[in-house]
């Protein structure tokens, strides 16, 4: 990226659009502008050159991400052709079939040879076969690649080239899939920037076999993307190295799930003492009552036992609290969390006994072909429950109060919703955030991390959590987090904002934190990949709304702001911001004539960028504008402008941000 090129340009714009959005307490004008690039509190944008220092003392070298390559004087392609084999198991797996799939369907794009495929009973294994082998094919000992899987993450893979054989084999079924990935990477510099975006090299002669010795697993052992669009099949998401929803939870008991399993309609009748006096939750001290408390535990247990014999593929099930801020404030509740000083406690104490009982149970005969499993309950740290039991030592370190604990078949899923994400969690905005962390880090086995990444009220508003969450994921693998979720816009299946390079951002991140450190090179890689001939547009729009934004982010950080007004977005940057895209979309004129569908696709994307900006100022500004000029902006739209949706409780149906927009012109 040629950013040394822009300064000048940057400087200039960011002087512009301080001044105008200066007007602060008499202080003048040029004090304004300059706080953009001062390094004051204010204005700072912090570039994660090293972030592991800004998060107390993360080491970026842990984690397993171990990468030989060499090339060998042997070829899978030579002159255009190959006798190499794709090999995957006779009792293949969806996933290993996959894998074969996605390698040889994107290996003949790059080089025009469509590889055979067979089952590892007609391969004859020899030091001098020519096989790409998926999984574990029964020749696989053979090979004595050295490593082992046992205690490796879920997700995680081994690459390994054995005389003329390159074995890709995984933790786990989707660990191979994300090999397959990586192997195309490695031979036809295969990646992904999108679903649209897949990009490769083209008419490749030669490929050489490479000496492989790759062993990486995730630095979290679950994560996937927090948007619809992004995953809308399980091909896009584990193309991204992430997973589905359905593929870490057991059905229908993921995220707020307690009433699933409690449901009020069934209980509530016969059972008042189990729910809070405003029926929104649970009461977890049924009131007081011990016979209607063990009777609570009791068919908890009974009703977790039928979710997890639906449920055989997967292990971690949801009994969090409902989404709403209210905790059941009965006597015998306010009793409890006076002894440990937060909201938590009660729901700890009660799952925990929860936990007692199913973990013996399914130790027990009784629990069939279940007996044995491996079961994870995950509560949440959210809201009213944010807060963990712990006090605070002299020397900074935090203890259980009174000794209590999660039980070890129970995860925290901490969801700070309150939180300021333009910031990084250990930043004065999120001091209170960073100490619950470390807090409940002493009193689970395992974590669960939900993070924001968007504005629940207004879905186009450009959201700047960008730089920032590299701190934030980097500080989830120093507090030994096992899941990652960041939530976006996830009911609008159009994003604007950026979202797309945040989405991109989460998955090099959630694979290997490490990737932080060069959050310059990622930007670079992105833009010049998603918006090709335009990238040094797109780019400098990005860095001068990053800067714009900057003078905000405490204002605006938080993920309920009510941003659409004229204090924060002024007329001037909006309008320097547009003509940013014009000049991209110029930049890819050339390539209507060129390459037709590239210039759509990156057309496509410039367009969905302008939308936020349009919405801004037809929104904020329409009495500066004739009609025909409003509607003209319009039609410049994104063409799948009705599947943009305005915010989170008007996720549903498409199109209500569409009407809108056109409502304001009218």
């Amino acid at each position: 990226m040629r950013i040394k090129k822009l300064t000048a340009i940057l400087l200039s714009i960011l002087t512009v659009f301080s001044v105008a959005a200066c007007s602060k307490g008499g202080s003048d004008s040029s004090t304004d502008s300059n706080s953009v690039n001062s390094g004051s509190n204010k204005g700072e944008i912090k570039t994660p050159t090293s972030v592991m220092n800004e998060i107390e003392g993360i080491s970026y070298e842990e984690g397993l991400h171990i990468i030989n390559v060499n090339e060998t004087e042997h070829k899978i392609v030579s002159n255009g052709t190959s006798s190499y084999k794709v090999v995957i198991p006779k009792e293949y797996t969806s996933y290993e079939q996959r894998a074969a799939t996605e390698f040889r369907n994107f290996f003949r794009k790059a080089t025009g040879v469509m590889l055979t495929l067979i089952t590892d009973d007609q391969a004859e294994y020899t030091a001098d076969s020519e096989y790409i082998a998926f999984g574990n094919v029964n020749f696989v000992d053979k090979a004595n690649h050295g490593y082992t899987m046992q205690g490796r993450k879920t997700g995680g893979y081994v690459i390994k080239t054995t005389g003329k054989t390159v074995f890709v084999i995984g933790t786990n079924d989707i660990g191979t899939l994300h090999g397959a990935y990586e192997l195309l990477y490695q031979l036809i510099n295969w990646r992904a920037y999108s679903r649209d975006v897949i990009l490769m090299d083209e008419n490749v002669k030669n490929v050489p076999l490479k000496d492989f010795s790759i062993c990486e697993d995730p630095d979290f052992e679950y994560s996937h993307s927090g948007y619809t669009d992004f995953g809308q099949t399980s091909l896009t998401s584990h193309q991204f190295r992430m997973y589905r929803e359905e593929e870490i939870w057991m059905d229908n008991c993921n995220g707020h799930a307690i009433f699933r399993i409690m449901d009020p309609n069934v209980y509530k009748e016969d059972h008042r003492a189990w729910y809070s006096e405003d029926e929104n939750q649970l009461c977890y001290t049924a009131h007081g009552d011990e016979t209607e408390y063990d009777l609570m535990v009791n068919q908890m247990v009974e009703n977790l036992k039928v979710h997890i014999a639906l449920n055989r593929d997967v292990y971690n099930l949801s009994i969090a609290q409902n989404d709403v801020a209210t905790w059941c404030d009965c006597d015998a509740c306010k009793a409890v969390i006076s002894k440990y000083g937060t909201n938590a406690a009660t729901q700890m104490l009660f799952v925990n006994k929860v936990a007692e009982k199913l973990e013996a149970r399914l130790a027990s005969d009784d629990a069939g072909e279940d007996k044995g499993r491996k079961i994870n309950l995950v509560i949440f740290a959210y809201q009213r429950s944010i807060d963990p039991p712990v006090t605070k030592n002299a020397d900074g370190t935090y203890s259980p109060v009174d000794g209590l604990r999660l039980h070890p078949m129970v995860s925290v899923w901490f969801a700070p919703l309150y939180a300021s994400f333009t910031h990084g969690p250990f930043d004065t905005e999120n001091s209170a955030t960073g100490d619950c962390l470390k807090g409940w880090e002493v009193l689970a086995d395992s974590i669960f991390i939900w993070f924001y990444e968007v504005n629940f009220t207004e879905y186009a508003l450009p959201y700047s959590t960008f730089s920032a969450q590299t701190e934030w994921f980097a500080a989830a693998k120093k507090y030994n987090a096992k899941y990652l979720f960041n939530q976006g816009a996830w009911n609008s299946p159009g994003q604007t904002g950026f979202n797309y390079l945040k989405r991109w951002l989460n998955s090099k991140l959630s694979w290997n934190v490490s990737a932080g450190i060069n959050y310059q090179a990622l930007l670079d890689e992105f833009f010049d990949n998603f918006y090709g001939p335009a990238s040094v547009q797109m780019r400098q729009y990005f860095d001068s709304l990053e800067a714009y934004m900057a003078q905000y982010h405490t204002e605006m950080g938080y993920v309920y702001t009510k941003g659409v007004t004229t204090k924060f977005w002024k007329s001037e940057a909006l309008n320097g911001w547009l003509n940013m895209m014009d000049d991209a979309l110029a930049a890819i004129e050339p390539l209507k004539v060129q390459n037709p569908t590239m210039y759509e696709i990156y057309r496509d994307n410039i367009k969905k960028e302008s939308v936020a900006i349009r919405y801004l100022l037809i929104s904020l500004y329409r009495g500066t504008y004739e009609k025909s000029e409003m509607i003209t902006m319009v039609s410049s739209l994104a063409d799948d402008i009705d599947a943009y949706s305005i915010s989170q409780a008007e996720g549903t149906p498409a199109g209500t941000f569409a009407t809108k927009i056109r409502a304001l012109i009218n």
